[in-house]
């Protein structure tokens, strides 16, 4: 595998492979495929998502009809194509923004302010832009994540309204939308939200692969269920990673690294670096990128008498080949990499200060991430085509200190346990679009996935004497097949209405066997289930400038089978004790939403109201034991309203906010779980909101002065659905601050995490074998501060 040396060596080969070639600072887009003439606004969008730009202005008032565009032409001639015929022209305030505006202004009238930009996304299966979409969709650019320094899922909460992340380490986090929650454990029930990376679902059973957010294009996170068009599982929603596609005309690059420290912990360190390397102009391109981050840890364990504890390393890259087999045809071959360590886990204890615990043994994680995908994509006044084929393999180990628990077992000592996963999935899919310059336009797709789970557990006496006290080797197999499709149409100048489905057979497959001491115990099993996963949105746009629109969705989980437990373990299939069978669980999303562009497109408004009604919740649990099963807890809803604001009051300033107010309840609780009806579903809270201050001004020397601020909060929430309420968490808020100058091809930026070095706690779990005895608490990193200098070529 050749991504690990390329994430050590990477940088020096990515310079001298970028000095040796036709490097270019201000780099330059073409277009790849045709843009046939049509609406302007359409092929703004076209233009924009082939040379990867933001869009900003009126859109919508541009009349006319766009000249078509040809492929390799240059991504500001295809600019002055599309407007040639139209009453709008184009500025570009820097090389990856495009700001569109009336070519006149009346008399009299002051100069209009700049309109926010917004980039291209391709969530619902069509390119376009969120604010022109009837559904609560946010999208995060690459500039974006680069000026706020956004580097993984956690640094995303406070981004995008209604997200929330887990806390238990790097690579074993959970993601939560709107507070679609089935727990804050993660176990064999499928992840509540769908990740992707580019086109290719990266999560099942599995917590977040936690992938570095490095060369990336776009993040694009969609809410709500989306069973229509990804499948099983995305049932709270859909988070889409887009990294940047290979340039096949100019040679370009960049690196950065960063230098920081923690207070009361050490030094952190990053490096990243990218290149394109064009190697047939116009016909084959390469891109890629590499990186490694040190993180120093900060938890002290006294019982080990150790300091700094929860050092961490990530490192890996990702490389895509792109070559262009025909005018409208591009194939593009990419892999990715990612490694992380751990050193140990960074929970503390409830009864001792804040960053401090006493263990008696160190508890240890690794992650490993490795994905290769083949797609081939055609577009043309036909419409567009997009086949692929996608591997993955994610492994990922712990190590928990036990003791606690080994009364449960009829033994005493000190013990460890050891839990090994290794996921392998396939995934191919195939999406047909029609034209979009039409009163109806339809899309249809099939997808077919096949994924191989191995899973090992261990439980071992380490004192006074080593001996292997139980284990579990188990393997689950799956398949998903599908078909889906989705039809939408103008029913007026005004009203347009969208509806699909997906129609689907999901298969899981169980062998396990369980040995404890001299005793064995096996179970094999086979659970199918079909359904059909439905989607109607209703659009109403009473004008230009504004977008009504109510939607109502579904979305399934598959059910499984429990297997963990000692050899004398009784599982019962009714209301009471461990069920063997899983059941499938189902969500319907109703929801009602408004998007208003004022002050010429300068302020950008989203609201929704929403509600979900969830039946048969599978959520994963622990045993007395603290082995791990999955259950039905019961039916449960969550409604709220989500509201994110942005604004550019200024060309110097932009201010934006997110909040979620969200209440969610279990409706309906069975006795496997001791549930009060008053907690709400679990790592939920009630509110949650960020904001964020941008400002930017030119300086004399030719530089741009930046300063970025933002605050966070995240409201109260309970771990599980204890009645008790011993698992308090949250009710805290979190700040960050930025200084920095952009010159045309370098940046410094100094750097303040945690402001007020606040040791909230952020999630109160650790180890499954100690939180009923001495409960856990996760607090945030202390103060950070640090410095990034980055170059582009």
């Amino acid at each position: 595998m050749p991504f690990p040396a390329l994430s050590r060596s990477g940088p020096a080969f990515i310079l001298a492979v970028l000095v040796l070639s036709r490097a270019a600072v201000a780099a330059s887009a073409y277009i790849h495929t045709p843009i046939p003439a049509g609406p302007i606004d359409q092929a703004l969008i076209d233009v924009a998502m082939q040379a990867n730009l933001s869009l900003g202005g009126p859109l919508d008032s541009c009349t006319g009809v766009s000249r078509p565009v040809a492929v390799d032409t240059e991504a500001g001639d295809a600019l002055t194509l599309v407007l040639s015929d139209s009453n709008c022209t184009y500025a570009m305030p820097d090389r990856a923004t495009v700001i569109v505006s009336l070519r006149a202004q009346p008399e009299g009238r002051d100069a209009a302010p700049i309109p926010l930009d917004e980039v291209v996304v391709t969530a619902t299966r069509r390119p376009d832009l969120p604010g022109s979409t009837p559904y609560a969709l946010t999208a995060l650019s690459g500039t974006t994540l680069s000026d706020r320094r956004l580097s993984d899922m956690y640094d995303l909460v406070g981004q995008a309204a209604g997200m929330t992340v887990t806390n238990l380490g790097p690579g074993r986090n959970k993601v939560i939308l709107r507070g679609v929650s089935d727990g804050t454990f993660t176990g064999l029930a499928q992840s509540p939200v769908a990740i992707y990376l580019d086109s290719s679902p990266i999560t099942y059973a599995a917590p977040d692969p936690d992938l570095r957010l490095a060369d990336i294009d776009r993040v694009e996170v969609l809410r709500g269920p989306q069973g229509a068009l990804y499948g099983g599982g995305a049932i709270g929603g859909v988070i889409r990673i887009i990294p940047h596609a290979p340039d096949l005309i100019t040679a370009s690059g960049y690196i950065k690294s960063s230098l920081s420290r923690t207070k009361g912990g050490g030094l952190n360190g990053e490096v990243e670096a990218a290149g394109n390397i064009p190697i047939v102009e116009g016909r084959v391109a390469l891109r890629v990128v590499a990186y490694r981050e040190t993180e120093s840890g900060y938890i002290d364990d006294i019982g080990r008498e150790a300091r700094n504890v929860n050092r961490s390393v990530r490192e890996g890259g990702r490389a895509a080949l792109a070559v262009v087999l025909g005018p409208q045809w591009r194939l593009t071959l990419s892999g990715a990499y990612q490694l992380i360590n751990t050193a140990d886990t960074h929970y503390g204890f409830r009864r001792l200060p804040a960053r401090v615990r006493d263990q008696v043994v160190r508890e240890p994680h690794d992650n490993n991430f490795e994905q290769a995908r083949l797609a081939v994509e055609g577009r043309g006044e036909w419409g567009a085509l997009s086949l692929s084929a996608t591997y993955l393999s994610h492994r990922f180990k712990s190590r928990y200190d036990a003791t606690a628990v080994m009364g449960s077992f009829g033994i005493r000592g000190v013990g460890l346990f050891d839990e090994a996963k290794d996921i392998g999935l396939a995934a191919m899919e195939a999406t047909y679009t029609s034209p979009r310059n039409q009163s109806v336009t339809w899309l249809a797709g099939a997808y077919a996935s096949f994924g191989n789970t191995r899973l090992m557990s261990q439980l071992m006496r380490i004192f006074p004497f080593d001996r292997d006290e139980y284990d579990e080797a188990r393997k689950d197999g799956t398949r998903e097949l599908a078909i889906y499709g989705e039809v939408s149409a103008d029913l007026s100048n005004s009203v347009s209405i969208s509806a699909g489905g997906r129609l689907f057979q999901y298969r899981f497959d169980t062998a396990s066997v369980v040995s404890e001491r001299s005793m064995t115990r096996s179970f094999s099993g086979r659970h199918v289930s079909y359904g059909f996963s439905p989607k109607v949105v209703v659009e109403y746009d009473p004008a230009e400038n504004v977008i009504l629109y109510a939607q109502a969705a579904g979305g399934y989980r598959g059910g499984g089978f429990n297997t963990s437990g000692r050899v004398g373990q009784v599982f019962d299939d009714s209301s009471r004790g461990i069920p063997r069978e899983y059941r499938p669980d189902t969500i319907w999303n109703y929801e009602a939403g408004a998007k208003v562009r004022l002050l010429d497109d300068a302020l950008q408004i989203r609201i929704a109201a929403f509600y979900a009604d969830w039946q048969n919740i599978q959520s994963d649990q622990f045993q007395s034991s603290g082995l791990p099963f999955t259950a039905n807890v019961g039916d449960g809803n969550s409604r709220g309203i989500e509201v994110e604001a942005n604004w550019r009051v200024s060309q110097n300033l932009d201010v934006g906010v997110a909040a979620l107010f969200q209440n969610s309840d279990l409706t309906k609780s069975r006795d496997v779980v001791a549930a009060a009806p008053d907690v709400g579903l679990p790592g939920t809270p009630d509110l949650s909101g960020s904001a964020l201050v941008d400002f930017h001004m030119p300086t004399n020397f030719g530089a741009t002065l930046r300063v970025q601020g933002d605050i966070n909060y995240v409201g109260h929430s309970f771990l599980t659905f204890d009645a008790q309420r011993l698992f308090e968490m949250g009710g805290y808020a979190t700040a960050r601050l930025s200084v920095g100058l952009e010159f045309e091809a370098f940046k410094a930026t100094v750097f303040v995490n945690n402001l007020t070095d606040n040791a909230a706690n952020t999630f109160a779990f650790g180890n499954p074998f100690r939180m009923r005895t001495d409960p856990e608490v996760t607090p945030m990193t202390p103060r950070t501060i640090g410095v990034e200098i980055s170059a582009s070529f």
